[in-house]
């Protein structure tokens, strides 16, 4: 083995010393490199260039073998070091190293480290264990095991941890965070986090999603955020936005204004329509309902009540949740429809059983005034009940008006019917006006 390796040390000592004249000047800059095919390193200064009375540092290498640490002027071709490869100038090529390759040029093909690769700027590919660094633009791909940082990328960023990039056209994958400073047009992908400082055409996935200045694409996360305005899609738990062109899905949504479709449990809309009403139908006497949101699409929240005085003071009242639409017929009338699940309980704080009113309910909203309107207009009814009363015990009928009576499907009771929905409501339906403008 020794005998083979001092075989190769002197067959490449032999190669320098009848190449050295051979050698071509190359212009770089200010200064004049020579190229020279081959050379071989120990440690730097322990080189062939340095028997052969070449200066590393103004020398590019078509072939390089570090056997420890090199230093070279730059390299068009292959270099394979044991430990770290350091390059003054350009490379165009395979930059291959145990544990860090360096160059202060720009960087054309691949470069591989096993702990960090160090570049001016790069077109091709850095793979790396630890972490990737290019100061300026990057036209390719990034791997790291932990981190990737640079200046301005076209093409994509992949990591275990952590993605910066000044601006980003292409996509960041990263296992925790992906930040972009500038303007984002393509997509970030994290475990943990995506931010964007600037605008951003494309989208994000993330548990969080950020975007400062404007997003044109769609969020899709648990928590997702856009300090400035959306043309697009908002899908998680919660939803920020300030105006909203396009749809909010998710449990909680929060925006100034929503022109286009949204569905949550609430959702807050600072300049979005608001009305309180007072209500009555076949089943209850008394509704109080609030309704938020916007035109396009609102909450629904209720509360029910009724007393029977003739069945000892029986009484029922109900909790209500739905969501609602309207259309604009004229100034003054607004066309709906809305669809409510309400919980009825019965002579009781809670009823512990399903004992569900679902009701599809279609009307017109006529103005009276400016922040008041008459509601009006027909339901159809389905209660799916699984309470179970005394023998013998004689309750009053939730409806009289059943289409549908007392279908028993194993311990399920289905009533259906239609009824009659009238109320008065009051609040900001101007706003109507405005988003249907």
């Amino acid at each position: 083995m020794k005998r083979n390796f001092t075989l190769v040390i002197f067959m490449l000592l032999a190669v320098g010393a009848v190449r050295a004249q051979d050698f071509s000047g190359q212009e770089t800059g200010s200064e004049t490199l020579k190229t020279y095919p081959v050379q071989f390193t120990l440690v730097t200064p322990l080189s062939t260039d340095q028997i052969i009375n070449l200066d590393p540092e103004q020398t590019i290498h078509q072939f390089s073998i570090n056997l420890l640490l090199g230093k070279n002027g730059g390299l068009s071709g292959a270099s394979f070091s044991g430990i770290g490869s350091y390059l003054y100038n350009d490379m165009r090529g395979l930059q291959m190293s145990g544990l860090g390759s360096i160059t202060q040029g720009a960087a054309e093909g691949v470069q591989m480290a096993g702990i960090a690769n160090l570049g001016q700027s790069l077109r091709g590919l850095q793979m790396a264990g630890v972490a990737n660094i290019v100061e300026e633009n990057v036209l390719g791909a990034q791997f790291a095991g932990v981190s990737n940082i640079a200046d301005s990328v076209r093409g994509g960023q992949f990591s275990g941890v952590f993605n910066l990039a000044n601006g980003l056209q292409g996509g960041q994958f990263a296992g925790a965070v992906n930040l972009s400073l500038q303007q984002v047009r393509g997509a970030q992908f994290a475990g943990a986090v995506n931010i964007s400082l600037d605008t951003l055409a494309g989208l994000q996935v993330a548990p969080i999603n950020i975007s400062q200045r404007g997003l044109k694409g769609h969020q899709v996360g648990v928590i997702n955020i856009a300090t400035n305005d959306v043309q697009g899609v908002q899908l998680g738990v919660i939803n920020s936005a300030r105006h909203v062109k396009g749809s909010m899905i998710g449990v909680i949504n929060v925006a100034e204004s929503i022109d286009g479709f949204n569905i949550g449990v609430l959702t807050a809309v600072r300049h979005g329509y608001r009305a309180v009403a007072l209500e009555a139908n076949e089943v209850f006497d008394a509704m109080v309902t609030y309704r938020m949101g916007s035109a396009n699409f609102y909450n629904i929240y209720g509360i029910s009540y009724r007393n029977y005085n003739d069945f000892n003071n029986y009484y029922r009242y109900g909790l209500t949740f739905g969501w609602g639409t309207q259309f604009h017929v004229s100034p003054k009338n607004h066309f709906f429809f809305e669809l409510t699940a309400t919980q009825v309980n019965e002579n009781e704080a809670w009823t512990n059983s399903l004992n569900l009113i679902s009701k599809f309910h279609m009307g017109m909203e006529v103005r009276l005034f400016r922040w008041a309107a008459l509601s009006m207009g027909p339901s159809f009814n389905v209660l799916t009940s699984n309470v179970k009363y005394e023998d013998g015990l004689k309750l009053p009928s939730i409806s009289r008006t059943n289409i549908l009576n007392s279908q028993t499907h194993g311990d399920t009771n289905i009533q259906m019917w239609v009824g009659f929905q009238l109320g008065l409501r009051f609040g900001r339906f101007h706003i109507l006006d405005r988003d249907r403008n």
